[in-house]
C-alpha cells in the first residue's frame, strides 16, 4: 500500500486517469469472450509511435496545477509483452512523472504473468497500480472461458502485488460460460478476501470475432439479458460496497462499435449500464423500506434524495416509480430532490413518521436478508 498512500497523501488530491490503449500487443491467449479491438474501439495494433501519440494527446491538457493521478496502459495484458518493450513503453511516461504532471502509472494484465522479478521492474519504472483481469475464481468457469490459468494463480498473484506495495485492482466478469449467479457471488467474496483497492465488474457480451460467437451460433452459450445482468451486477456491487471496496466501473465503456451494434452480436450491452445498476439499487432500497419498515396499511410514501441522485432514484423513464406502483399493490410513491439530504442517503416520510437511511446501512441489511453476509 506504500504507493497508494503516496498518492493519497500527495498535495494534489487528483483523481484523473489518462488512458493509453495497447490492444493485443502482448496477450498470447485467446479467451472465448475477447476481441480487444471492439472493446477499445481500435482496429490496428498499437505500435510504439501510436502509444506515444496517445500519451501526448492524453497529457496535452495536464499541468502541474492540474496533474493526473496515473497514466494507465490498458489492454493487451501488459506484462505479457517482451521485457524490453514493457520498459520502453513505461519509459515514455517517466518524463511526465519527473515533471510532476502525473504521480504514477497503472497497468492491466493477467494473473499468470506476475512474478517478483516482473514486479521489481515495474516498481523501478514508476508503476503504482496493477489491475488483474481475473474474470472468475471458479476453475470450471476459467476452463470454459479459455483463460489458460487456474484460480490459485489469481490468489498468488494478488497477494504478491499487495506484498510488494502496489495498489491492486481486480476485474471480474459475470455471465461467462459455466458461470452462475452463485459462482459470481463466490468470485466477489473471494475478491473481497484479497482486499483490492478497486474493482471493475463487466457483464459478458458476445463480441463479433470472439470465439464466444461460435458457441452462440451452435446454441452452446446463452448470454444474460440486460435486465438479468443489471440484477446480478447490482448485488455484486453491493457486496463490494459493504466491504468498503470501491467499484469504479460496471459495464464496458461505450464506443461507436458497441453503440451501433456493429461490434457485438448479443448480450447485455447498454451505453448507460452503470446508471441502470444504480437505479436497480435504488429500487431495492425503496422496496426494503416499504416491505420491512413501513406498516402495511400505509398507502402513500414520499422519498427524498440528494439532487445529484434524483435521476438514478427515479430510474430510466421513471421506471422505478412505475415498477414500485405495480409491485407494491398500488401504493402511491413520490421521489423528489432535497438539498439537505446527504449524498448516498434516502429519506422517507409517511403519515406522521419519517426515516433517514444511509446507503451502507441499507446494503448491510439487504445482503443480510439474502444471507450473502
Amino acid at each position: 500500500m506504500q504507493h497508494m498512500k503516496h498518492l493519497e497523501n500527495s498535495q494534489h488530491k487528483c483523481t484523473k486517469i489518462v488512458p493509453v490503449f495497447i490492444p493485443m500487443l502482448g496477450c498470447k491467449h485467446q479467451c472465448v469472450f475477447c476481441n480487444q479491438h471492439v472493446v477499445t474501439g481500435m482496429h490496428e495494433k498499437s505500435q510504439l509511435a501510436d502509444v506515444a501519440a496517445q500519451l501526448d494527446t492524453g497529457m496535452s491538457t495536464v499541468t502541474r496545477d492540474n496533474p493526473c493521478r496515473e497514466i494507465a496502459f490498458y489492454g493487451g495484458s501488459f506484462t505479457c509483452l517482451p521485457k524490453e518493450l514493457q520498459q520502453e513503453i513505461l519509459s515514455m511516461a517517466r518524463p511526465y512523472i519527473e515533471e510532476q504532471l502525473a504521480f504514477g502509472i497503472r497497468i492491466s494484465t493477467r494473473p499468470d504473468y506476475i512474478s517478483n522479478d516482473i514486479l521489481s521492474m515495474l516498481k523501478e519504472l514508476s508503476v503504482t497500480t496493477i489491475e488483474l483481469g481475473i474474470q472468475s475464481t471458479d476453475d470450471d468457469v476459467l476452463i470454459a472461458s479459455g483463460r489458460g490459468h487456474k484460480a490459485a494463480d489469481i490468489f498468488d498473484s494478488a497477494k504478491l502485488i499487495k506484498k510488494q506495495g502496489f495498489a491492486l485492482g481486480l476485474q471480474m466478469m459475470t455471465g461467462l460460460p459455466e458461470d452462475t449467479f452463485g459462482r459470481s457471488v463466490k468470485t466477489a467474496i473471494d475478491m473481497i478476501s484479497l482486499r483490492p483497492d478497486l474493482v471493475r465488474i463487466y457483464p459478458t457480451l458476445v463480441l463479433k470475432g470472439a470465439p464466444l460467437e461460435e458457441l452462440l451460433d451452435k446454441g452452446r452459450y446463452h448470454p444474460l439479458t440486460v435486465d438479468e445482468a443489471v440484477e446480478r451486477v447490482s448485488i455484486l456491487k453491493m457486496l463490494f460496497e459493504n466491504s468498503n471496496i470501491p467499484v469504479i466501473r460496471t459495464g464496458l465503456q461505450a464506443n461507436e462499435e458497441l453503440d451501433t451494434g456493429s461490434g457485438f452480436r448479443e448480450g447485455p450491452y447498454h451505453p448507460a449500464f452503470g446508471e441502470l445498476v444504480e437505479s436497480r439499487i435504488y429500487y431495492k432500497w425503496f422496496s426494503y423500506i416499504i416491505d420491512s419498515i413501513i406498516p402495511p396499511a400505509v398507502r402513500s410514501v414520499d422519498f427524498s434524495v440528494h439532487p445529484a441522485e434524483l435521476s438514478k432514484a427515479i430510474g430510466n423513464k421513471r421506471g422505478n416509480i412505475e415498477k414500485l406502483h405495480r409491485d407494491k399493490g398500488g401504493i402511491k410513491i413520490s421521489v423528489s430532490k432535497q438539498h439537505d439530504v446527504p449524498r448516498f442517503c434516502l429519506k422517507a416520510k409517511w403519515e406522521n413518521e419519517a426515516l433517514v437511511m444511509y446507503r451502507k446501512e441499507f446494503i448491510t441489511a439487504y445482503l443480510s436478508q439474502l444471507e450473502l453476509i
